[in-house]
């Protein structure tokens, strides 16, 4: 387990400490969610912890909105944490974009025909 990983996720406010222990041994159990995890800023933890508990778990115990961390709603958090995907997803393309694939010259391609 990550040195880091049992006080990021214990620390987190406005979620049940039943419901953190839960994440927390899913996240040392596979250990690429929980690598990922410590890497995220705090709001998009919170969105990331508030989901997770939502699919797995059916509920998310006593979260409240003041853990969003200078966000005034759940759905600005999302919008922002779409808005880092979506970011992402672009900046993958223009790295794509940006690498032509081989073009043999067109002497070559002529002397092939």
């Amino acid at each position: 387990m990550h040195p880091d990983l049992y006080n990021t996720i214990m620390d987190m406010l406005g979620f049940a400490e039943d419901d953190l222990m839960a994440t927390l041994s899913h996240l040392v159990d596979h250990k690429a969610q929980g690598s990922s995890f410590l890497s995220m800023i705090e709001p998009h933890r919170v969105l990331w912890l508030s989901n997770y508990l939502g699919k797995y778990h059916g509920k998310v115990n006593g979260y409240s909105n003041n853990s969003y961390r200078g966000y005034a709603t759940l759905e600005e958090a999302q919008q922002d944490y779409l808005t880092f995907l979506e970011e992402e997803l672009l900046e993958d393309q223009a790295i794509d974009d940006a690498v032509p694939l081989a073009q043999p010259p067109p002497e070559e391609v002529h002397a092939l025909q």
